[in-house]
């Protein structure tokens, strides 16, 4: 099953929301594999979306303000 991609409301909802979120937590919110959660987090940083700040386990993400 091939699902939408999720782009900016992943920002205005659940990372906004929870920037601490992991990609498991992604994965049970929407329904997407893990990988299919990497695959879509990586296009959002490739298109500027979101970045990861701090280290890989105690790091959270950042909405970029132009979409908010």
């Amino acid at each position: 099953m091939r699902h939408a991609f999720p782009g900016r409301a992943w920002g205005r909802g659940l990372i906004k929301t929870n920037p601490a979120i992991t990609r498991k937590v992604l994965a049970e919110k929407t329904g997407l594999t893990l990988d299919g959660v990497k695959y879509h987090i990586d296009k959002l940083r490739e298109q500027g979306v979101i970045r990861h700040v701090g280290a890989t386990k105690k790091g959270y993400w950042e909405v970029m303000e132009n979409y908010v």
